[in-house]
């Protein structure tokens, strides 16, 4: 910064590196420079709500959310994070998980779904945890008794994960939490083919919720 070197890529790494780090008050300083000299973009924003999100900052994650849909510096990566910020906070705060599950369906559904030759493709790669299952536990279970059977395309990794098969152990263990409603067709490294297993079963669970 001295020598006036610093960028909006810079201060993208710093913001990142520092929620990583368990340095919030860092990132922030560096956020709201960032604004200041004009440089916040649609990464900042994502990068500091992720940073937020991670060392338990919820309300300056929800309130940099909003500033960025506000400046309309917000993308389909910006909602992924930000959802998976309300799912952990949903632990503790009921109406963050319910705010999650309604900007997911509002936001996010629309990306995932495809469908190629009479079936149904759901792609997980690069989702957040909080994204994930919010799909998984809100959408499928109750969407299952109509699709039949369906694809789950998880990829290798979710993207802002280390373990490149974090995102498929998810689903995995998904389906071993709903075993008694879906079984798995077939399954390769990225992808995995479940089915219904009884519809009744499911359309009880449904009316249940």
């Amino acid at each position: 910064k001295r020598n006036s070197f610093a960028n909006v890529v810079t201060y993208n790494a710093f913001i990142d590196a520092a929620g990583k780090n368990g340095e919030f008050r860092e990132a922030k300083v560096a956020f709201e420079e960032a604004k200041r000299n004009r440089f916040a973009d649609v990464v900042t924003y994502t990068s500091f709500i992720n940073a937020a999100g991670k060392n338990g900052e919820f309300r300056e994650a929800k309130d940099a959310f909003e500033e960025a849909k506000s400046n309309r510096l917000a993308d389909v990566v910006t909602y992924n994070i930000y959802i998976n910020v309300l799912y952990i906070s949903g632990k503790t705060i009921r109406e963050n998980l319910d705010l999650s599950k309604e900007i997911f369906t509002n936001y996010l559904l629309n990306y995932l779904l495809m469908r190629q030759k009479n079936k149904y493709q759901f792609d997980l790669h690069g989702l957040s945890h909080g994204a994930a299952r919010c799909f998984l536990n809100e959408y499928i279970i109750h969407k299952l008794y109509e699709l039949k059977s369906l694809q789950i395309i998880c990829g290798r990794a979710s993207h802002n994960m280390a373990d490149n098969n974090i995102m498929r152990n998810l689903v995995l263990e998904w389906i071993s939490n709903n075993e008694p409603l879906i079984e798995i067709e077939t399954q390769t490294e990225g992808s995995i083919n479940i089915k219904l297993k009884d519809t009744k079963t499911v359309k009880r669970k449904r009316r249940d919720r």
